[in-house]
């Protein structure tokens, strides 16, 4: 009974540092998201 609940706790923690890891990508990954977006218009605006 208790390997099941071991198996249960082990599984909820593995999502909840997943979870973490997911937003702390998005967190660094923003301002380069939000750099190449600025970039991407003034190209536009230059080229076009």
């Amino acid at each position: 009974m208790s390997s099941t609940v071991n198996i249960h706790s082990w599984k909820r923690l593995a999502q909840h540092i997943g979870r973490l890891r997911y937003i702390d990508f998005l967190v660094k990954s923003t301002p380069a998201i939000c750099l190449a977006f600025i970039v991407y218009i003034i190209f536009k605006d230059v080229f076009w």
